[in-house]
């Protein structure tokens, strides 16, 4: 039989169990408690939703502002600076604007093959390239130094 005893045994005396069991009910009746005080607290408190319906309404509000400016700047003309010259213009006229120049150019390779920077913008296709610069040789890798023993294993 084992020696060791279990905290269920019969060797524990009844005055411990009625301790343990007290403890635990006391705490169970507190928590419950505790439970029902905050739903009771929660509820004469009342409800949050008009509060958060106001908050969602300025949102909303804000949003839809803010989309309207969007729109007004994206489909208006105005000066940005007339001392430059900038203007802003509506974004469907500055997309067929682009379109058009982006028609007339030709298409050509940004870098030619083996080349090391872009292509000159004034360059014809059939002009000669400089040819690439070769790379540096490496170096060659020196033989390693012969390894030493140590005087106990050279006897």
């Amino acid at each position: 039989m084992s020696d060791t005893t279990s905290p269920l045994s019969q060797d524990t005396p009844p005055s411990r169990w009625s301790a343990r069991f007290l403890t635990f009910f006391f705490a169970l009746i507190a928590f419950t408690a505790l439970a029902l005080m905050t739903i009771f607290l929660k509820q004469r408190a009342g409800s949050t939703d008009a509060y958060e319906n106001s908050r969602a309404e300025k949102r909303i509000q804000v949003r839809n502002r803010i989309d309207t400016q969007a729109k007004e700047l994206l489909t208006s003309s105005a000066w940005v600076d007339q001392g430059k010259g900038v203007v802003r213009i509506p974004l469907d006229v500055a997309i067929q604007l682009e379109i058009a120049d982006v028609k007339q150019k030709t298409p050509r390779a940004a870098y030619a093959v083996g080349s090391a920077g872009p292509i000159p913008a004034n360059a014809t296709p059939d002009a000669t390239l400089p040819s690439p610069t070769p790379a540096p040789a490496a170096a060659p890798a020196s033989a390693p130094a012969p390894a030493t023993q140590p005087a106990e294993l050279k006897k």
